[in-house]
């Protein structure tokens, strides 16, 4: 994997969301965000990004990864922010075939920098982005 990757989130126009479309996009990827008054919904995003996480509340997170995980391929990452992680990690695995991993920033979207932050990474499915992942968030 390298510098390029595309990548949407869902639930981007909140908080968390917008501090981490500002990241991905610091670190040179194209980041496209959906929110309730975006142009873009949930299935384009799905459709058109390497990489979709969902930034948005647990109960929603899980009607959201149920309506798109079909639309995901093998090749895709589907990731969340949601701190609980057991209903989340089921919903996205039994949802879609694209590779899963659950994340939990232990920290707010008022947060300067990644550095010194911690970030649980929860893998549900598959290895490829789980390093890239891992590098990326290591790497600021």
């Amino acid at each position: 994997m390298s510098k390029g990757i595309s990548i949407g989130i869902i639930g981007g126009t909140g908080c968390m969301g917008q501090w981490f479309r500002d990241f991905f996009s610091d670190a040179g990827h194209t980041v496209h965000i959906s929110g309730r008054k975006t142009e873009l919904t949930p299935a384009d995003i799905a459709r058109e990004c390497d990489i979709v996480i969902l930034s948005l509340p647990l109960d929603v997170a899980i009607a959201v990864s149920e309506e798109i995980g079909p639309l995901l391929g093998d090749a895709q990452l589907l990731m969340d922010f949601c701190s609980l992680k057991e209903k989340i990690l089921k919903s996205m695995t039994g949802s879609t075939s694209a590779e899963v991993i659950g994340t939990h920033p232990l920290f707010g979207p008022f947060t300067d920098s990644i550095k010194g932050q911690n970030i649980i990474l929860c893998p549900g499915r598959g290895e490829q982005w789980l390093k890239w992942l891992e590098d990326e968030y290591s790497s600021k």
